[in-house]
């Protein structure tokens, strides 16, 4: 988490640079000489924090999403709370010099005065985004005190079967648990089934930051060679929710017989919003503790994380209290932004056979959206809709029972297709 808090860091220096290097070039331009002054030191100064910004920022994007152990960012962020408080005291000699332009030659001169103040300003800023960042560098994420992931469903499980093999790929933050009644499924109807656990889910979920689009992209394709080498076919590819953005990138590079996606994540992002929610995001903190404000049996809590985590027990006062002290790190939302974006990205590269799942009272992957997908497509899709709530692949869901009766008569086709041709 500590090179998100540097990427973050990095990004609102940025945010000032920008804003001074525009202040101080109109003033530059068309102020009196007192603002000419002042512009020209506000210019200049942002000029050098875009410099310092730039570099802390290329520092910290070649470490995220890349692994990172405890220690190492320990060591990072105790690294970064010296540098801050080092340049906290020298923010106060800034101030004590630009003072002292005032005092001993601002009277005199319009140019030292503008000056003088420009540098005050600087430095008042400065001190209070210094201190500031000084005291929210965040420690390394640790797993909470909880039977956190013990079940043994979570883990990867493979089905053996015929010819025919179906690679089933979770969502967020989920894990193979959530795909075991759709492998169950398709196993008693001839198909050798895979459900992988993506790389930082699952046991390694403090490692999620560590890992990034790509790593779970390629994780499926490694799967889908698997299966081929193994002699396994036709190959049907299952993606659940993010698991479904990233079955579609996986598909467009590593051609599979057929393609299923359950409420698949999708991101659509107009070139004009890009700018604004980059900026916003670096407005935001570097993770939020979203059980300090959600109670934790609340209904969407329930019904979209807990079915989950059958180990967790939410209404235990002892793990209650842990929950309350789970940190969400915010780089996530830049993650799943990418895989939405990549996903959509991909799907007119599709040239499998595709079913798409959606239901009628989804609360996550709205209709728009999975329309859009459907325009995008240029493979043959079918497109379905069932009653039910977002967790399609879940024995709670009431629409579970059909999902599985399309996606076993969506197999069958993707078999006697392949056998036909």
């Amino acid at each position: 988490m500590i090179w998100d808090y540097e990427n973050l860091l990095a990004r609102r220096l940025l945010l000032w640079a920008i804003l001074c290097g525009a202040v101080g070039a109109g003033l530059l331009l068309f102020g009196v000489p007192f603002w000419r002054a002042f512009g020209l030191f506000t210019l200049g100064w942002g000029v050098i924090d875009a410099l310092l910004a730039s570099s802390i920022l290329q520092k910290a994007k070649s470490h995220l999403g890349h692994h990172s152990t405890f220690n190492s960012e320990d060591m990072e962020a105790v690294r970064l709370r010296k540098i801050l408080w080092r340049c906290n005291a020298l923010d106060v000699l800034y101030a004590a010099g630009g003072a002292a332009l005032l005092y001993f030659v601002g009277d005199g001169f319009t140019f030292w005065r503008g000056f003088g103040w420009a540098v005050i300003l600087q430095a008042a800023f400065l001190f209070a985004f210094d201190l500031y960042h000084a005291l929210h560098v965040p420690d390394p994420l640790q797993m909470p005190a909880l039977p956190w992931f013990t079940n043994p469903r979570h883990a990867p499980f493979t089905f053996e079967g015929g010819s025919p093999a179906a690679l089933l790929v979770h969502g967020f933050p989920g894990t193979a648990l959530e795909m075991r009644e759709i492998g169950t499924a398709l196993n008693d109807a001839g198909w050798t089934v895979r459900g992988l656990r993506l790389p930082g889910f699952g046991p390694e979920l403090m490692e999620l930051i560590n890992h990034n689009n790509h790593d779970w992209v390629e994780a499926i394709k490694s799967e889908i060679t698997a299966l081929k080498s193994g002699g396994h076919s036709p190959i049907l590819l299952v993606g659940y929710s993010f698991g479904g953005g990233l079955a579609l990138q996986a598909a467009a590079e590593a051609p599979v017989d057929g393609l299923a996606l359950l409420a698949p994540l999708t991101w659509q992002e107009p070139p004009a919003m890009t700018p604004i929610l980059n900026t916003a995001r670096a407005l935001l903190p570097v993770s939020v503790d979203p059980f300090k404000h959600i109670p934790v049996t609340h209904p969407l809590m329930m019904e979209e994380l807990f079915q989950y985590l059958p180990e967790i027990d939410p209404e235990d006062p002892e793990q209650q209290s842990e929950l309350r002290h789970i940190k969400i790190p915010l780089y996530i939302l830049d993650q799943l932004r990418e895989v939405g974006r990549e996903a959509l990205a991909a799907a007119p590269k599709i040239q499998a056979r595709t079913l798409i799942i959606r239901g009628l009272k989804d609360q996550f992957i709205r209709p728009p959206s999975i329309v859009h997908l459907h325009k995008l497509m240029t493979a043959p899709v079918r497109l379905e809709t069932v009653e039910g709530p977002h967790s399609l692949t879940m024995p709670h869901n009431l629409a579970l029972g059909e999902v599985l009766e399309l996606l076993v008569d969506f197999g069958n086709e993707i078999s006697k297709g392949t056998a036909q041709s």
